[in-house]
């Protein structure tokens, strides 16, 4: 049987994919240069899930403009 650990340990840092936060804004659409603007502002702020779920957006916009950007 092995013994649990009772001390804190360094966290375990684990790589991103960068190709979630690559999306590219559809030239001249409003919606997509705001969630750029926003994925920005998370990224600088290390803001993982807010950067991810801008991407997303961008990539899924309602009007299809954004599918299979990257």
């Amino acid at each position: 049987m092995t013994d649990p650990t009772r001390y804190s340990q360094r966290p375990i840092e684990l790589p991103l994919d960068s190709w979630l936060y690559e999306a590219r804004p559809a030239p001249g659409c409003r919606v997509c240069t705001a969630l750029s603007a926003e994925r920005d502002t998370a990224l600088k702020a290390k803001d993982w899930r807010k950067a991810f779920e801008a991407s997303r957006e961008i990539r899924s916009h309602p009007s299809g403009h954004g599918k299979g950007r990257r």
